[in-house]
């Protein structure tokens, strides 16, 4: 008698796990930088006359998928895409470049390269 091998498809661990995305949702719709409707010129403007290292939180393509923009310290805005992901037993945030962070204030210092005091949400 052979032994069966149970597969998970992705889609199931997603549903096993649905539950735990809810309150990573919440926590960046809640946010204090949370620009609901804004696109990239609008931030573009918004963030144009700030001081560096000052942010918004912005819906992106997708239900999970957002973007960071930000005030480099050169004066540049820049604007970086991230996703909440399933890992192993666990949602978290990740960006393009590998960053992997569990908590959404831990998380954007280390996307903007500067120190969690030096980061000043756009309200």
């Amino acid at each position: 008698m052979t032994k069966k091998t149970l597969k998970i498809s992705d889609f199931q661990r997603l549903l096993a796990h649905e539950h735990l995305l809810d309150p990573m949702l919440r926590t960046i719709k809640s946010h204090p930088a949370w620009k609901d409707g804004f696109d990239l010129t609008k931030s573009d403007n918004l963030l144009q006359d700030c001081p560096p290292f000052c942010y918004i939180l912005r819906q992106g393509e997708s239900s999970y998928q957002f973007f960071l923009s930000y005030k480099e310290e050169t004066q540049k805005v820049k604007h970086v895409s991230f996703k909440i992901e399933l890992t192993i037993r666990k949602w978290s945030y990740r960006n393009g470049t590998g960053i992997i962070g569990d908590d959404l204030d831990e998380f954007i210092p280390l996307v903007m390269h500067c120190k969690k005091s030096q980061c000043h949400p756009m309200v």
